[in-house]
């Protein structure tokens, strides 16, 4: 697969509130990939920048990238 092939995989995202009204998101099958903001699109575009640093820096390294779990 490709660098591009990576990125473009669907992964599941989870959303999750925190107690003083901001949000945080995780990639569960990215180890580590997380976001957080005051808002859901904010935590989102942060988790989604996490997530392209962390595939482009296992890609580039040799290392594993995990499927999207079913």
């Amino acid at each position: 697969m490709t660098l591009a092939d990576y990125l473009n995989l669907r992964y599941k995202i989870v959303l999750i509130p925190q107690d003083d009204g901001t949000w945080g998101a995780i990639i569960p099958d990215l180890f580590g990939v997380m976001g957080a903001g005051d808002t859901q699109e904010e935590a989102l575009e942060v988790l989604e920048e996490a997530r392209k640093v962390w595939i482009e820096y296992r890609f580039k390294s040799g290392h594993d990238i995990p499927l999207p779990t079913k």
